[in-house]
């Protein structure tokens, strides 16, 4: 079975793949929108890297977490090829999420001004998320719906793939990059809140 790749964030965590949905409330998972989680660490710019989503760890299937009720993932859009690596502060109480996110690599380091296209939006709409479904899948099956795949994973690592949508309201590459299916792809430790984003298409 092969996720469809018209359709909202899904992830995959410990042999199980949840596919979201717009929702008609507010929820702690959603898309895009503002964000309160400051970005710290490498230096990048001029342009700030993209708050993309911030998913409830609840949805992410995560039963304890030191890092937070619901962790942001953040990508360089206007990054050309952008390969991002994160980490997020330990808590030493519950909060919802994290006040700060440290960008330890990032490359390139120079924003464009016409990458992906001219007129980049700041912010991506905001769009609450529910969850669709949730089934059982090997990561054999699971790899078919990300662009270049994932060979494999170790229990602490999940998978978070944004595809473009038009239901979204926003172009995430491009009229061409959206044709060829560019896909955001998050690897997130849940043991050490590390996460590497970059992008991939056919």
């Amino acid at each position: 079975m092969k996720l469809h790749s018209e359709q909202y964030p899904y992830i995959y965590f410990r042999g199980r793949a949840t596919t979201f949905t717009r929702s008609e409330r507010t929820e702690n998972s959603y898309f895009g929108g503002p964000s309160k989680v400051a970005v710290k660490g490498a230096k990048h710019g001029p342009r700030r890297i993209h708050h993309i989503a911030t998913i409830s760890t609840a949805d992410l299937g995560i039963a304890d977490s030191k890092f937070g009720s619901a962790i942001p993932f953040y990508y360089g859009m206007c990054f050309e090829c952008c390969d991002l690596n994160y980490k997020l502060p330990l808590h030493t109480m519950a909060v919802v999420s994290a006040p700060w996110i440290e960008v330890t690599e990032i490359e390139p380091n120079v924003s464009s001004d016409d990458w992906p296209y001219a007129d980049y939006p700041q912010l991506l709409p905001y769009i609450p998320l529910e969850i669709q479904e949730t089934i059982e899948m090997p990561l054999e099956m699971f790899s078919e719906s990300v662009m270049q795949g994932v060979d494999t994973l170790s229990d602490e690592e999940l998978v978070l793939v944004v595809p473009p949508n038009t239901a979204m309201g926003v172009s995430l590459w491009g009229p061409w990059g959206d044709a060829a299916d560019v896909q955001v792809i998050f690897i997130y430790n849940t043991k050490t809140a590390i996460t590497r984003a970059y992008n991939a298409c056919t």
